[in-house]
């Protein structure tokens, strides 16, 4: 098992977290005015995969090759947390 480089616990896991942009087919407003969404939707991009430890929700990494290579006990880069790091 590998040790998460922030809590030190040892893991053998990590969690993905996907953010998608989402397509919705129709948006209107009720007549109290609050936004009504369609269940039709479509995921037309998925912009961002963080890959995090099941303990203390720490970012490892960015990519599904590092999450495979920290997971297997290889070394890798760990990036700072940044809020939003989208890939336009």
């Amino acid at each position: 098992m590998v040790k998460c480089p922030k809590c030190g616990e040892e893991i053998k896991s990590l969690v993905l977290d996907v953010i998608e942009l989402v397509r919705y087919k129709e948006v209107v407003f009720d007549d109290s005015g609050r936004l009504v969404l369609s269940p039709e939707r479509e995921i037309y991009d998925r912009r961002q995969y963080m890959y995090r430890c099941p303990r203390c929700k720490k970012l490892i990494t960015y990519y599904s090759t590092d999450a495979l290579k920290f997971l297997k006990g290889e070394s890798i880069r760990i990036p700072e947390e940044t809020y939003f790091r989208l890939i336009v």
